[in-house]
């Protein structure tokens, strides 16, 4: 899906205000002029204007009067991440990101959203997952369905709190070990990838009630094997 057309720039002129070098970005003062001006930029359908408005309060500091106008989309809370300006999502508890033909990998910063219990990532066309995921330590919801996944970082197992992993429709070869480590998780889908082989450490998921496992060349022995070790969790194969 795609959100923006390619268009040329409009022509939006906006001076923007100055600070000195011993100022911090953060403590620039704008006017309700320039808000405006950099809110008109915001709430054009044109990718161009919106990326130029993010390059202004990346580099002056951004005020909380447009924290709203910077995450009232998919694609503006998408460059947000990719330009590392995190203040506006800092206190979310939920981010849905889904659908975007853009999204093709997550920049680090994402490990900065400390306060997120729910993260919806699904149908994006997302390569790899950052290492610092592993920071979510709220995390409870963690939905990466239809995505192009083949590995996912050791730094998954960190997310203690996590009760739901959706990673259906991926072409995930193999699993991290420190699948193991995450205690609370109850639901796990990993539907249609390409695993022919499943850690160990699966067993040791004691709280989880349900395991999807259809479409992938798993051998028949192995989810009699699981089965056997995890007779309290119901294996969907």
């Amino acid at each position: 899906m795609t959100i923006f057309r390619n268009n040329a720039l409009k022509q939006n002129s906006i001076t923007t205000p100055t600070a000195s070098a011993s100022v911090s970005a953060e403590r620039v003062v704008y006017s309700n002029q320039h808000i405006e001006k950099i809110r008109s930029l915001l709430n054009t359908q044109e990718e161009a204007n919106i990326r130029m408005a993010f390059q202004i309060v990346k580099g002056l500091g951004i005020p909380k009067e447009l924290h709203a106008d910077l995450t009232d989309s998919f694609f503006k809370m998408m460059v947000c991440l990719e330009e590392e300006v995190v203040a506006p999502l800092k206190n979310l508890k939920k981010l849905e990101l889904f659908a975007l033909d853009q999204l093709k990998s997550l920049p680090e910063s994402v490990g900065q959203l400390s306060q997120l219990k729910m993260l919806n990532l699904c149908a994006n066309t997302l390569e790899s997952i950052p290492e610092s995921i592993g920071k979510l330590q709220q995390l409870q919801y963690f939905n990466l369905d239809s995505n192009q996944l083949r590995v996912l970082p050791h730094s998954i197992g960190k997310l203690t709190q996590l009760e739901w992993l959706e990673l259906g429709q991926n072409k995930l070869e193999k699993l991290p070990k420190s699948i193991g480590q995450l205690q609370n998780l109850r639901y796990l889908n990993l539907s249609h990838n390409q695993l022919r082989d499943l850690p160990i450490a699966l067993s040791k998921l004691e709280n989880l009630t349900e395991l999807y496992l259809e479409g992938n060349p798993v051998s028949r022995s192995l989810i009699k094997h699981l089965q056997g070790q995890m007779p309290y969790t119901r294996i969907i194969a």
